[in-house]
This record gives structure tokens, sequence and C-alpha cells, in this order.
């Protein structure tokens, strides 16, 4: 089950709308992915129970052109959110 929503973000003094969608990987899992400036990122839940960003290793030339300071915003949106 796929679920569609946006994640707002302020960022640099703008308010910013991702377009995201919940992806249910099994009973205990979940990613969500996110459309961020045309890169798919996706958050999961690490070991802390904190959410990171990770996008596929092949694409090389969005892992480098991301805005890691965003990508943080986002996950701490992300678990504003989940509180």
């Amino acid at each position: 089950m796929e679920e569609e929503f946006e994640i707002p973000v302020v960022y640099n003094n703008q308010q910013l709308f991702f377009k995201a969608r919940l992806l249910q990987l099994g009973s205990y899992t979940h990613k969500i992915q996110v459309n961020v400036y045309g890169t798919e990122v996706f958050f999961e839940v690490d070991e802390e129970r904190n959410y990171r960003a990770y996008i596929d290793p092949t694409n090389t030339e969005a892992i480098d052109k991301v805005d890691k300071k965003l990508l943080q915003q986002i996950a701490e949106a992300i678990e504003y959110v989940r509180q």
C-alpha cells in the first residue's frame, strides 16, 4: 500500500513542499520516498529510530549535487510529524 502526501519544510527562510509516498514493506518496516528536485530520496529508520536519507548509490551525479542540509531538514520534518 502506498500513501501519497506532502512534506512541508522551512529551509533558507522559504516554505518548501516535497511530494512523498509511504512505502509499507511489511508489518513493521516502511520507507518514505521523497522527490527532491527530481531526485528520488528514500528515508528509512536507522538503529536509533531516526530517519536517514538514502539515494541509489548508482546515481552518483545526484549524490554529488544533493543539498545534505536540505535532506537533514526533510528528515527532521518527518520526525516531527511522526511524534
